[in-house]
């Protein structure tokens, strides 16, 4: 199903083929926003976790992905995480990881309550 003009829920879908496939709403248009600006294409390595599948993949216990408030974008490279980054900043996200495989993304004000700060 289409969340927006560039992302569908099968981006989104929970790699153990669980169904969980619906992330917030915020988090679709936050990375639309970017996805826009940026005018290029943007893969979704991981998107909604179910617990068994965070657990099985070794993601932290109270992963943002579980609900449905974070997404892994797939970036090649320093230039392309550096884009990304910069465009993400004011875009909604409120959190930004950068890492060798690429960046995480999250958003939403419950974050520091589901991550118990």
């Amino acid at each position: 199903m289409k969340l927006s003009e560039h992302f569908t829920t099968e981006e989104f879908a929970c790699k153990c083929g669980c169904g969980f496939d619906t992330p917030v709403p915020e988090l679709v248009q936050a990375l639309e926003l970017i996805r826009t600006l940026l005018d290029a294409p943007m893969t979704v390595t991981s998107g909604c976790r179910c617990l068994n599948h965070n657990a099985a993949i070794g993601g932290d216990a109270h992963s943002w992905h579980m609900v449905g408030q974070a997404a892994d974008i797939h970036a090649p490279d320093k230039k392309s995480k550096y884009r990304l980054v910069t465009v993400a900043i004011g875009s909604g996200v409120t959190d930004i990881g950068v890492y060798d495989w690429g960046l995480h993304f999250a958003v939403g004000t419950a974050l520091g309550l589901w991550r118990g700060k």
